[in-house]
């Protein structure tokens, strides 16, 4: 903080008011680059994409507008470094239609090319069912398309790791 200071009696020293100001701003641009770089170099420690795949729903309560579910996920590590999670959020959406939505703060660390499980909550709505049913009256379906997306929080990280996962169910 010293130095920040020691700047701007500097900046106040020299020049007309309009200096002063772009001087500020240049000296605040440089403050800003040098806090979010540390960050910055912690994204590329991972540089695989971990995956995520769904592993159990059960609903656990339900009101007539809204339903709530206990899920498992199961998160791969591809990479060479453990992987600590915080926590994540993600929304799944059925036939291109939003369905679900869902938070969990479980945390577990995830050793370098392994797997872990963690349990997340996530709600329904009588709305997001709605959609759904009218989305089946409209065309028979022999399959579903879901797509299950969100973010993974790592601890240490500035910025959350996306995921995206896309595929087709087909009940029998």
């Amino acid at each position: 903080m010293a130095i920040f200071a020691t700047m701007i009696k500097t900046a106040l020293q020299y020049g007309r008011v309009c200096d002063q100001i772009l001087y500020m701003k240049y000296i605040l641009s440089l403050l800003i680059i040098a806090s979010v770089l540390p960050g910055c170099a912690s994204l590329s420690k991972y540089k695989e994409a971990p995956i995520i795949n769904l592993v159990s729903l059960n609903l656990q309560e339900s009101t007539l507008f809204e339903q709530r579910y206990r899920l498992q996920f199961r998160i791969q590590n591809p990479n060479p470094d453990s992987m600590p999670v915080t926590g994540m959020h993600f929304g799944l959406e059925i036939n291109d239609k939003k369905f679900m939505s869902g938070l969990s703060n479980d945390r577990t660390s995830i050793p370098a090319y392994s797997d872990a499980v963690i349990d997340a909550s996530g709600t329904t709505t009588l709305f997001g069912i709605a959609r759904q049913i009218q989305g089946m009256h409209k065309k028979e379906q022999a399959a579903f398309t879901y797509r299950l997306s969100g973010k993974l929080s790592i601890q240490d990280q500035v910025l959350a790791v996306p995921f995206d996962v896309k595929g087709v169910f087909k009940p029998e």
